[in-house]
């Protein structure tokens, strides 16, 4: 259903109105807005405070645009593309550029709080705690830090949960970047 041939698609039904969504992050950043949530994954929603509001944005859009399009240049160039098309000096570029820009940015923010955006979750961990995962399958994300917040954010129940059944994809063999790298943790705490 998704029109780019990939995942993930959301479908609801809005006043009788199909409503389809194709892109992960508008996705995410819907369903935080929801006044429904338990929990609010959106800061700055509930008494308006336009400094989180804007940090929290900020960081949205970060993690889903820059960080995303760095990973997936790097992916494309290791995995993806013919091995006559594949530019290691790209693979080389992007990844400094994760070392030398990105990491930096997370470690600064996580030195100050538990979280992206502060000391409660939100969505943008969501967003960046996959982005980690996926960068320590080529090696980066490996700070301190990073390890540190990353355990944070696979001990939730709700992350727990939804990887309950990471096991049963072929694609994720125990050596694959879901089992091995979520936070250092082993397979059995998954």
């Amino acid at each position: 259903k998704n029109p780019n041939h990939a995942v993930p698609v959301l479908e609801f039904q809005k006043d009788g109105n199909q409503v389809t969504m194709i892109e992960s992050a508008a996705m995410v950043a819907f369903l935080a807005d929801l006044p429904s949530q338990k929990t609010r994954l959106a800061p700055g929603l509930e008494n308006l405070d336009a400094l989180a509001r804007a940090d929290y944005l900020q960081m949205l859009m970060h993690a889903s645009s820059w960080q995303d399009m760095i990973l997936w240049n790097i992916r494309m160039h290791c995995d993806l593309l013919p091995p006559d098309l594949r530019d290691q000096n790209t693979v080389i570029f992007y990844k400094n550029k994760w070392r030398t820009e990105i990491e930096p940015q997370m470690v600064a923010r996580l030195r100050k709080h538990d979280y992206m955006t502060g000391k409660e979750f939100s969505a943008v961990d969501i967003i960046v705690g996959h982005n980690i995962v996926w960068s320590r399958s080529y090696g980066l994300s490996d700070r301190p830090e990073i390890k540190v917040y990353l355990r944070r954010l696979t001990s939730r129940p709700a992350f727990r949960k939804a990887f309950s059944d990471a096991k049963e994809f072929k694609d994720l063999e125990s050596d694959s970047a879901i089992t091995k790298n979520l936070g250092d943790q082993t397979e059995s705490q998954l």
